[in-house]
């Protein structure tokens, strides 16, 4: 991201510019985008001179609406040590760096996706070989994780695991299936460095970080329910198998199996927890 070159000529004073500062620095925030903001201090050299004099505040004001799955994103760059996660971009460079980092990392996932759906026609589980709007956030903002999983030590691993709540348990076991080593090394673009790093250190480190999620989501959904994690037991049939749990179709479903309302309709004796179903960032 570069700063926005100054007005060559100053247009007709504007109502804006009888505003005071601070002011102006709240709609400059308020910005639906950074281009937005952008093209707004481009009206005038009065409202250059706020851009520049406060660009690092309003971009962290405008980044997390804007740059898509911000927060898994922030948790990636923590984990991979290009970006503290608990402090706010300082300088341009850094702010630049979430923005490129974006940009990047959800071209080379979506194109691995597409090599994946190419490459396996029989899927299991299912999944869409066209992602809608909020499946491609959701499967964007599930790999930073898991390439975050990937990337940090074992220790560190293990208590973020044990942490989740139980709707990203089901929801990442699922992500690690689209996952192949074998694939990675035989693309001709690089799908995510960490990711291809992972992968190239350890080819059998998906498998076991997926059979950790799936230890500590059937240990956390037979403790809440007193039921065996079984998909083709407590979801409709579907032809083919069942559906990712991040799919569009399957949200009803996943919504009613992990809140338990499933059981409490096949008339065992079950608490139902709604609070267990919530709407991320990414939908």
């Amino acid at each position: 991201m570069t700063k926005p070159t100054a007005p060559k000529e100053s247009p007709k004073e504007s109502f804006l510019e009888a505003l005071p500062v601070e002011l102006l620095v709240h709609i400059f925030r308020n910005a639906p985008s950074f281009k937005d903001a952008s093209n707004l201090a481009l009206c005038s050299n009065q409202l250059y001179a706020v851009w520049c004099q406060h660009l690092i505040p309003i971009c962290n004001e405008i980044a997390p609406a804007c740059v898509p799955n911000y927060s898994a994103l922030r948790q990636l760059l923590a984990d991979v040590g290009k970006l503290p996660l608990h402090t706010q971009p300082s300088t341009i460079d850094q702010v630049k760096l979430i923005l490129d980092q974006s940009s990047s990392r959800r071209k080379g996932l979506l194109q691995w996706y597409n090599v994946f759906v190419d490459n396996y026609e029989r899927r299991d589980p299912q999944t869409p070989n066209e992602l809608s709007p909020t499946e491609e956030r959701r499967y964007v903002g599930g790999m930073y994780q898991l390439i975050g999983l990937l990337s940090i030590d074992k220790t560190t691993r293990q208590q973020r695991i044990k942490d989740m709540d139980l709707k990203t348990l089901f929801s990442l076991s699922d992500y690690t299936c689209l996952i192949d080593p074998y694939l990675i090394p035989e693309l001709d673009f690089t799908v995510d460095e960490n990711l291809g790093a992972a992968v190239e250190n350890n080819p059998v480190s998906v498998r076991s970080l997926q059979i950790e999620l799936r230890r500590q989501r059937n240990k956390f959904f037979n403790e809440l329910y007193d039921h065996k994690y079984h998909p083709k037991g407590h979801t409709p049939y579907e032809e083919g198998g069942r559906y990712s749990w991040w799919c569009d179709c399957q949200q009803e479903t996943f919504k009613s199996m992990l809140t338990g309302r499933v059981f409490s309709e096949e008339g065992a004796v079950s608490k139902v927890r709604e609070d267990l179903w919530y709407d991320s960032e990414a939908e």
